[in-house]
């Protein structure tokens, strides 16, 4: 069974990027990473340019072009990179069982990380549309009277 997942691998690339790659942005900081993303994704899972970038908020064409920006980045030897060689070896590892104990925790620590900020942001997301929906009820009673 395959053990990488995307949400393990955003979460790789988003902690060491410290960017929130679901934000649209087109700064190089953003662009380069969600390509280091795209070619890792397309590395070491089987998913489809499409499902890989509906993490991101992102089209398939989009993914297209990352990966076209991916290989710009391993070119010019861009500082990226590091972040992209990291991710390897550590996702290398996890797929060949290679010294689980380390590499495979590593790497469920950073899936676990990921949906735990998942959770938070719709959690606060729940509480700001029930705080909202408060307001406007007592709006609306205020101006029934």
């Amino acid at each position: 069974m395959n053990k990488i997942t995307l949400q393990g691998i955003l979460a790789m690339v988003t902690r060491r990027s410290e960017l929130n790659l679901t934000k649209s942005s087109r700064m190089k900081e953003y662009v380069y990473a969600r390509a280091v993303y795209f070619k890792l994704s397309r590395e070491f899972t089987n998913f489809s340019f499409k499902e890989i970038g509906h993490l991101v908020d992102k089209d398939h064409a989009s993914v297209m072009h990352g990966m076209k920006v991916f290989e710009m980045l391993e070119f010019h030897k861009d500082p990226t990179m590091n972040i992209y060689n990291e991710c390897k070896s550590i996702l290398t590892s996890v797929k060949q069982n290679l010294d689980i104990d380390v590499q495979a925790g590593l790497y469920e620590d950073e899936e676990v990380e990921y949906w735990q900020t998942r959770y938070e942001n719709m959690r606060d997301l729940y509480v700001n549309a029930v705080e909202k929906l408060a307001r406007y009820e007592r709006e609306e009673v205020t101006t029934a009277d």
